[in-house]
């Protein structure tokens, strides 16, 4: 599994910490929905090292797999706390 995002370097959308905020989150493989599906994230679940990949997807990293979530499905940490 992959542990690091393509274009990482990209420290400009760095996003920190986020939150699933819809149930059932699609993490992928990669940063397109045809590819993958890794996992079927339930709302209010935590991931981290989160940074915008682009196309609409976030790169983040959960029980330490890196995989892409559209960005619809999330929110910053400090956001989601006050849903």
């Amino acid at each position: 599994m992959k542990t690091t995002c393509a274009g990482s370097a990209a420290p400009a959308a760095w996003l920190g910490g986020c939150v699933t905020v819809r149930l059932s989150a699609p993490m992928f493989l990669e940063p397109d929905a045809s590819s993958q599906r890794l996992f079927s994230l339930p709302r209010g679940t935590p991931l981290s090292d989160c940074f915008q990949a682009g196309d609409g997807f976030v790169c983040c990293v959960h029980e330490g797999i890196t995989g892409y979530v559209p960005l619809e499905y999330l929110a910053p940490r400090e956001e989601a706390e006050s849903l």
